[in-house]
C-alpha cells in the first residue's frame, strides 16, 4: 500500500501547474525556469513514467487530453505534450476565425518557445521539491477534493 501512495503521489507531482505571478509562490519555490525534462528511454525516469505514470493518464486522462481537440490543447498522451503544457486561449471560441496552430514538433520545438507563445506548465518549473510539486498541482488539489467529496455510491 506504501508503494502504490508513493507512487501515486510521483505522479501527481509529475502534473502540476505553475502558479505564475503568485508572489508567495516566488519567495517559497523560486522563480519559474524552463527544465529539461525529456529522458532516454533506458534512464530510471523514463521506466518509471512509462511504468507507473502513463498507465495512469491513459486510463483516466488521455480520453480528454490525448489529441489536439483538448480545450486547453494539453496533450497528456505524450511525454513533449506534457512538457509543453496548455494554452489559456479559448480554443473553440478561435476555431471561428484563423488561428495559429499550436502543433508538437511542427510549430515549435522546445519549451521555451512553446512558453514564448503564451503555453503555460503542468509540471512544476519552480525548485523541484516533494512539496513545491504538491502545492502547485492542480492534479493533486482535485484528487485530494475527491477524496473528501467522494461521488455517491450508487449502481
Amino acid at each position: 500500500m506504501r508503494l502504490r501512495s508513493v507512487l501515486i503521489l510521483f505522479s501527481i507531482s509529475l502534473l502540476i501547474a505553475c502558479s505564475e505571478g503568485v508572489p508567495t509562490k516566488i519567495k517559497q519555490f523560486g522563480e519559474p525556469q524552463v527544465r529539461d525534462r525529456i529522458v532516454a528511454k533506458e534512464q530510471p525516469l523514463a521506466h518509471s513514467f512509462i511504468n507507473d505514470v502513463k498507465p495512469l493518464l491513459d486510463k483516466r486522462c488521455v480520453v480528454c487530453h490525448g489529441c489536439y481537440d483538448a480545450p486547453c490543447q494539453l496533450k497528456l498522451s505524450s511525454p513533449e505534450g506534457i512538457d509543453r503544457g496548455f494554452t489559456p486561449e479559448s480554443v473553440y471560441e478561435n476555431r471561428l476565425r484563423e488561428t495559429e496552430p499550436g502543433r508538437l514538433f511542427i510549430d515549435e520545438q522546445t519549451t521555451q518557445a512553446w512558453r514564448n507563445r503564451g503555453f503555460k506548465p503542468v509540471l512544476n518549473e519552480r525548485d523541484q521539491t516533494a512539496q513545491a510539486n504538491l502545492d502547485g498541482s492542480v492534479l493533486y488539489q482535485l484528487l485530494a477534493q475527491k477524496q473528501e467529496q467522494p461521488l455517491p455510491d450508487v449502481a
